[in-house]
């Protein structure tokens, strides 16, 4: 992680958004194309609504530009039609701005990090680890074999996302970026990391506040 003492965080809403989960013009390309193509195929009054114009492409291509091409370190992350830049340096916000003006409803935060970088501060936790999940598509098999090892599993506590996912057999056929997993040891991932490798993305330190 790269937060320093402040952090800033700008919010704001993107037709699309989506397609920035990879920063690259021929990715979003590739989605795009698969969204219009949906769209074609659904003749109801949502798919009408969701026509995907060419300037909505171009604000895409312009946010990949100024994310790939900026000197300022930056976090990015997309929740559906919105975006959520963090960064030590707001300078990069206005980077953003210039190059899309289509970015609705911009809010802008800050906030004081008082604690070292890679951890978390928790007031009451029995845990000292917290790792987190990269965001997979996976079968139904490995779905069901990830969610029976990690029930089985009484040393450690699941994010209230991923148990949901461990409960459901029919919710969400692939894991999200913000599961995670409080801990102690170690040795359940090793054993995941066996069923699925590289599902396994970060772990940090948790503090206790």
């Amino acid at each position: 992680m790269f937060y320093d003492r402040y952090q800033y965080c700008m919010t704001g809403k993107l037709r699309e958004a989506g397609c920035l989960r990879k920063l690259d013009h021929t990715s979003i390309d590739h989605v795009i194309s698969v969204r219009r193509s949906w769209v074609d195929r659904s003749p109801d009054y949502y798919s009408s609504n969701r026509a995907i114009t060419d300037d909505m492409v171009q604000n895409l291509h312009a946010m990949c530009d100024v994310l790939n091409s900026t000197q300022h370190q930056y976090k990015l992350i997309v929740e559906n039609n919105y975006i959520r830049v963090y960064t030590n340096n707001y300078q990069l916000f206005n980077e953003i701005t210039r190059a899309v003006p289509a970015l609705h409803y911009v809010n802008y935060t800050q906030a004081v990090i008082d604690r070292p970088r890679n951890s978390i501060k928790l007031k009451e936790s029995t845990y000292t680890h917290r790792t987190y999940l990269r965001s997979a598509r996976m079968s139904d098999q490995q779905k069901r074999s990830i969610s029976q090892f990690l029930k089985n599993q009484d040393t450690i506590k699941l994010s209230p996302g991923l148990k949901n996912w461990t409960l459901y057999s029919n919710w969400r056929s692939g894991t999200e970026s913000y599961y995670f997993v409080d801990h102690n040891d170690t040795a359940w991932m090793t054993m995941l990391s066996l069923i699925y490798p590289s599902l396994i993305k970060n772990t940090i330190q948790i503090i206790k506040a």
